[in-house]
């Protein structure tokens, strides 16, 4: 590997000289906020004649006159349109600059002596590459205009209109430009590696995506015929099916495989790992094969486009309440459904208890934090239980009522779910509330109501029947206890319905919003049918209302039983999050920052999470041996029994209970404002 110091326009001239983007690099991806800095800079650069440094550039020669462009596809992307610009602009306005004209297009731009298909020096990625080569047309008609590449060239091209209007002289403009420096940094072939150094330059910065790093890795290790062929046949179809969401897939794909949530910020580095450990590196095809299958399902779920029309609706409530972390698990869901080991009715099943399963726990207040740890083993467990193709869904349905019910993965039963749903503020929760009306009002309804949308468009909205600012009739009506109902009931849904009059109504007594145009008595939804029959709303009416509403919510949002009763043991990680006793148990693994340990007894498992913090982060943990509050984490070993030393004279009890433990974790996390799902334990048999 060598390292120059170069001028920008010098490392791109040459007449036989042709630029390749690789064909795994990302798209060009610059804003023109990227674009006006550069060309502001350049004018700076014009006015003081003095050389200014734009990055580096890493190449890998290909022959005598191919160069890969292996880090630094963006800068000199960039300046290739700038030069087009300035070709481009000189044509139409300037046309007796010819000998410009020529200097730039035949020192940088093309290679006229070429063949056709390798005329144009630069040859970006995909589709990129096809609005490259459409801007040299000069004609407008031509251009891609939703590329990138045609949006900051257009930029370029209208900035020089406008500058030279304020007395630019493209000419000095030009000779501002050739002091642009770089550092070039050539790579040896089959000496450096090409994927090492491109992860080291990218590891400041901007950060690249995941998925960038994952396509990387995969095709930069092939020849450049598989490279096509394994982008064109696999990578760009997953792309397409995860409408270019692929980080976001791959973490799901990874939580399904490996039954953990991987850190947001290590999908990459996991996915090399799940490489390594599957020794997948010597057959990418495969792997590929089953990314683009997965790939294929993500789509069915966010797109909720399955042949099922009972599953789509489902999927469209799934979505909308985003319930993503039920993902890896419907990744196995939707395997099993179209390699035909479980039936169309079965697969309905599954989906409407996700449903059910997520609504019954909002409601509960259980916490939501514990649902991707529920998901990402759901699978496995499944799996664990011995069952026939035929029974899936009972398995299903015991692993989730085999949970503790006072635990943070239980499945809410009839009692809990019936009290907290009348009980409860329903109109605050701004996620939940519209989908509640809506299910409720079309329950067994042949006339189904699509409450989302007509409450866009205005010709619904969500009425407190007792209103939210009380007037002195409405005081009357209430009672003397009238301050205590309004606070206890006004939010809970045996106040809530759907309305068609205006809303600069809602503060009329009850006889006026029951007889006014489009009250209750001329509604036609069920939600206000018992309304429509009261002659008085108070305490009792709504009492009423909210006991029948949520007898219908039972029916709704049904509980589940199964007789399945021989399960194997499940290999769930429970985590710092469930509040769960771990007195009597010992550890067998546990998985922190999405790497997984060993831990024969908790004091290991202590050490080790404090260890990998101290690494993390010291000073958080120097505050805290130095803080009065904590006695079990010092700088000193008096009163410590069983001391353990971090680094820089911190020391550690390890003498403690399990409970302690737990405790000071909790502690250290908070310290730290790490999620306390990031800790995952898998207790010894």
């Amino acid at each position: 590997m060598r390292a120059n110091d170069e001028y920008m326009l010098r490392f791109m001239e040459g007449y036989d000289k042709r630029f390749i983007i690789p064909i795994y690099q990302r798209n060009y991806d610059w804003r023109k906020s990227n674009c006006e800095t550069l060309f502001n800079d350049i004018l700076k650069v014009q006015e003081h004649n003095k050389d200014y440094f734009i990055g580096s550039i890493v190449v890998l020669q290909e022959g005598m006159n191919e160069a890969l462009i292996i880090d630094g596809q963006q800068r000199i992307t960039t300046i290739s349109l700038l030069l087009l610009a300035i070709v481009n602009y000189l044509k139409n306005h300037h046309s007796e600059h010819k000998s410009l004209i020529e200097q730039i297009t035949e020192t940088y731009l093309v290679d006229k002596y070429a063949d056709e298909n390798k005329r144009i020096r630069l040859k970006p990625v995909h589709q990129d590459n096809d609005a490259f080569l459409r801007l040299f047309t000069n004609n407008r008609e031509d251009f891609i205009l939703t590329s990138n590449v045609t949006v900051n060239y257009d930029y370029f091209y209208n900035r020089l209109v406008s500058e030279v209007k304020r007395g630019l002289d493209i000419k000095l403009f030009f000779e501002a430009l050739k002091l642009l420096r770089i550092v070039k940094i050539e790579l040896t072939v089959n000496i450096d590696n090409p994927q090492e150094i491109f992860e080291s330059l990218n590891s400041t910065g901007k950060q690249l995506e995941d998925a960038d790093l994952v396509r990387n890795f995969i095709l930069m290790r092939q020849d450049a015929h598989t490279q096509e062929y394994l982008y064109t046949t696999y990578w760009h179809k997953i792309e397409q099916n995860t409408d270019f969401q692929v980080s976001d897939f791959l973490r799901h794909y990874l939580t399904y495989k490996l039954c953990f949530v991987p850190n947001q910020n290590l999908v990459y580095k996991t996915f090399k790992d799940f490489v390594f450990d599957n020794n997948y590196e010597n057959s990418m095809e495969e792997l590929l094969k089953e990314l683009l299958e997965f790939s294929k399902y993500y789509n069915k779920i966010r797109t909720a486009t399955t042949n099922s029309d009972v599953a789509n609706q489902v999927l469209q409530y799934i979505n909308k309440l985003k319930i993503t972390v039920s993902y890896p698990f419907l990744f196995d869901v939707f395997y099993e459904y179209y390699n035909e080991k479980i039936s169309k009715k079965d697969f309905e099943e599954v989906l409407q208890i996700v449903e059910n399963y997520s609504l019954r726990r909002a409601i509960c207040d259980v916490p939501s934090n514990a649902l991707n740890k529920i998901y990402a083993v759901m699978s496995k467990d499944i799996q664990k239980n011995p069952h026939s193709d035929d029974s899936y869904v009972e398995t299903f349905k015991y692993v989730l009522l085999s949970n503790n019910k006072t635990s943070s993965r239980r499945y809410p039963d009839d009692e809990e779910f019936y009290t907290k749903f009348i009980e409860k503020d329903i109109y605050n929760n701004r996620l939940y509330r519209t989908y509640i009306l809506e299910k409720l009002e079309n329950y067994n309804n042949r006339e189904q109501v699509n409450v989302d949308k007509l409450l866009q468009e205005g010709t619904l909205t969500i009425e407190h029947i007792m209103p939210q600012t009380l007037t002195k009739d409405w005081k009357d009506s209430l009672g003397e206890n009238a301050d205590e109902i309004f606070q206890k009931y006004l939010h809970t849904i045996g106040n809530l319905t759907l309305t068609g009059y205006n809303s600069k109504y809602s503060n009329k007594n009850f006889e006026e919003k029951k007889t006014m145009e489009n009250g209750f008595l001329s509604s036609r939804l069920y939600l206000n049918k018992y309304i429509s029959q009261q002659n008085k709303w108070d305490e009792a009416a709504i009492k009423n209302r909210a006991e029948l509403l949520g007898k219908r919510a039972l029916e709704v949002w049904s509980n589940i039983t199964t007789e399945y009763e021989l399960a194997a043991r499940s290999s769930e990680y429970i985590y710092l999050s469930d509040d769960y006793d771990f007195t009597g148990h010992k550890p067998e693994k546990f998985v922190f920052l999405g790497e997984e340990y060993t831990a024969s007894d908790w004091a290991v498992l202590y050490r080790k999470v404090l260890d990998t913090l101290f690494n993390l982060d010291p000073s958080i943990l120097i505050n805290i041996s130095q803080s009065s509050e904590v006695s079990n984490i010092s700088q000193s070993t008096n009163a410590i029994r069983k001391p353990y030393k971090l680094q820089e004279g911190i020391i550690i009890e390890t003498n403690l209970s399990t409970r302690d433990i737990i405790g000071m974790l909790k502690l250290v996390f908070e310290k730290y404002q790490l999620d306390e799902n990031e800790l995952g334990i898998l207790l010894r048999k």
